[in-house]
C-alpha cells in the first residue's frame, strides 16, 4: 500500500489537468467500487495474491487519490482567505465518513453471524460486509457522477451564455457604429 499511495501522490498531480477534477473524482470512487467488487467474488479457499492483493491496490488508489482530489475542488470553489479551513472540513468529513463505513460494516457483521461463531456464519458475516462496501461505493460513485453532470452542464450553458452575450454586443455594436468606441 505504501508503493501505491507514493505513486497515487506523485502522478495524481500530472493526471489532474488533462483530465480534470470531477472526472479523476469519479475514477477514485470506480476504483474503490471496483476494488470492493473484487473482493466481495473472492473464492473461500484462494490465495492472496490472486484477488484480495490486487483488490487491496484499487482500494488504495482510490482512497489515496479521491481525498487529495476532494479537497482540490473544495479549496477551488472557495475564496482564499478560508483555504485552509475548507481543506480540513473536507479531511474530517473524509475520515468521518470511513468511520461511519467501518460502523455500517461492523453492524453488517454483527447480523449476519447471528450468534453464533461457526466458520459458515463468519463467512457469510464477511460476504455481507464485503457486498454491503459495493453498495457504498456504488452510492457514492453515482452521487459522485451526477454531481459531475451537473458541474459539466453549469459549465456548459455558461460558455454558451458568454458566446450568446458576445455575439449580441457585437451585432449592436456592428448595428450602430460603436464599434472600437470603448
Amino acid at each position: 500500500m505504501l508503493v501505491v499511495g507514493c505513486c497515487a501522490a506523485a502522478i495524481t498531480p500530472f493526471i489532474l489537468r488533462p483530465v480534470g477534477l470531477q472526472a479523476m473524482f469519479c475514477a477514485a470512487l470506480l476504483s474503490i467500487l471496483i476494488g470492493s467488487a473484487i473482493m466481495s467474488a473472492m473464492r473461500v479457499h484462494q490465495s492472496y495474491w490472486e484477488q484480495l492483493f490486487i483488490s487491496v491496490l484499487f482500494m488504495a488508489w482510490g482512497v489515496y487519490t479521491s481525498v487529495p482530489v476532494a479537497t482540490r475542488m473544495i479549496v477551488n470553489s472557495v475564496s482564499k482567505k478560508h483555504g485552509g479551513k475548507a481543506a480540513t472540513l473536507v479531511c474530517m468529513a473524509s475520515y468521518y465518513s470511513m468511520g461511519i463505513g467501518l460502523g455500517i460494516a461492523g453492524t453488517v457483521e454483527r447480523n449476519a453471524i447471528r450468534g453464533k461463531w461457526t466458520v459458515h456464519n463468519r463467512l457469510r458475516a464477511c460476504r455481507a460486509v464485503f457486498w454491503t462496501s459495493v453498495g457504498l461505493a456504488t452510492f457514492g460513485f453515482v452521487i459522485c457522477l451526477a454531481l459531475a453532470w451537473v458541474s459539466w452542464l453549469s459549465t456548459r450553458f455558461a460558455n454558451r451564455s458568454r458566446r450568446a452575450l458576445r455575439r449580441d454586443t457585437d451585432n449592436y455594436e456592428r448595428r450602430s457604429g460603436v464599434a472600437g468606441h470603448h
